[in-house]
């Protein structure tokens, strides 16, 4: 131990504190070159690409619809451990520099998840041939690396499988509303949008057994030109769904005038709640 060291410590202990020398090692786990595997998961709902380190536990990416990707350790026996990061590190065959992208994680339980908005970093790193390290502060320091070895088709699959995904999960779209302009039945730009969110779901769920479209229309106008309305509507957005791809066999369409009035219809807003078609997804 250097000089300044030995001071430093003996100060430490004369004050009360006592440092053990193993506080400082830091426990290093990596899988065998030979042994370490990329695997890829995914299908229209989400996608995972992954890797076991040897002991440790197993680190991936994980894309699921209309949300970021997230970097995510899954641990073996760490659970709720202090502060961690992840960041790529250059492979022992590369040049000792890559991009620097690195993210904090936070634990829940045994799993550990990005804070950061964006991690393709660490997709685009593993293109480059550089590995993933993760480093664990407290209580105890560890030290976990996710080597790059032959991660050619795990990384082209992981991106096609994102690229293919749902746009939106069922949660969104399960049940959404369109909003009308008065005495119109024209969908808007945002409303082709929302359709299109729903359709890709439906075409990609088989377990998707019905597709209710209703329609309903505000006072502005008397009862059966309202009924006429809410028809209209209700038929336009069935007629655009099945245009974008979903069976028609799946589609109920109702319409139900100004009947069942979601707004007081006292006022501009609230009239303009009542123009609407809901969508709802109905499962097997």
């Amino acid at each position: 131990m250097k000089p300044a060291a030995c001071y430093l410590s003996s100060l430490l202990m004369l004050l009360g504190f006592y440092i053990s020398p193993a506080s400082a090692e830091i426990s290093k786990f990596q899988t065998p070159l030979e042994q370490a595997q990329w695997h890829f998961s995914g299908n229209a709902f989400g996608c995972s690409l992954s890797q076991r380190i040897a002991d440790f536990g197993k680190v991936r990416l994980v894309a699921a619809p209309g949300r970021p990707t997230k970097l995510e350790l899954d641990a073996d026996w760490l659970s709720n451990a202090g502060a961690t990061k992840a960041w790529v590190i250059p492979a022992s065959w590369n040049p000792p520099f890559v991009p620097k992208t690195e993210t904090n994680m936070v634990w829940v339980g045994f799993k550990a998840y990005s804070t950061a908005k964006n991690v393709d970093g660490f997709l685009e790193g593993l293109e480059q041939g550089n590995s993933w390290q993760i480093n664990v502060d407290a209580p105890q320091r560890y030290q976990a690396v996710a080597n790059a070895i032959n991660t050619s088709k795990p990384v082209m699959a992981f991106r096609m499988c994102r690229r293919n995904m749902v746009p939106k999960p069922f949660d969104y779209v399960r049940q959404r509303t369109l909003l009308f302009a008065t005495s119109s039945a024209q969908l808007s730009p945002k409303d082709e949008t929302e359709l299109y969110y729903v359709a890709r779901y439906v075409i990609a769920d088989k377990h998707i057994k019905k597709v209710l479209v209703d329609g309903y229309a505000d006072v502005s106008n008397d009862s059966l030109v309202s009924l006429v309305l809410s028809k209209e509507r209700s038929q336009n957005v069935a007629s655009r769904l099945i245009e974008l791809g979903v069976p028609p066999k799946l589609i109920r369409v109702f319409h139900h005038g100004n009947r069942s009035p979601v707004a007081p219809n006292t006022t501009k807003a609230d009239r303009q709640l009542n123009r609407r078609v809901t969508i709802r997804l109905v499962k097997a």
